[in-house]
């Protein structure tokens, strides 16, 4: 019995180890950008979700300031030129960050995206 009330223990403070106020982003490399995304992607519901992507949309277009940045950092990504809009781009941006830390970081941006 004090078996089973160690294991619930330790998978309850497992399970709050990996809430969206508590896991960061690793930003470093593409890969690891886009596996911490998924990870907190996990712990989100739907309405959570759509926040979360639309605050790094919000983030990832920050600093372009025309659509000519835009189509150039599309056309040169890959090239080593333009800032890129994949995961790269926005693991700089966000790294070290948690869900909330990301959300309000986008509110912080010039670039105003919305979904409905």
């Amino acid at each position: 019995m004090k078996i089973l009330a160690m294991v619930i223990i330790l998978l309850s403070l497992t399970g709050c180890a990996n809430t969206k106020s508590e896991f960061v982003i690793d930003g470093s490399s593409e890969e690891s950008t886009q596996k911490s995304l998924s990870v907190i992607e996990i712990k989100l519901d739907k309405k959570e979700r759509k926040q979360l992507i639309v605050a790094l949309l919000a983030i990832n277009l920050s600093d372009v300031k025309s659509g000519y940045d835009f189509l150039g950092d599309v056309i040169h990504k890959g090239k080593g030129k333009g800032k890129g809009i994949g995961f790269s781009g926005i693991g700089k941006k966000i790294d070290g960050l948690n869900y909330y830390q990301i959300l309000e970081l986008a509110s912080k941006s010039p670039t105003k995206v919305s979904y409905e």
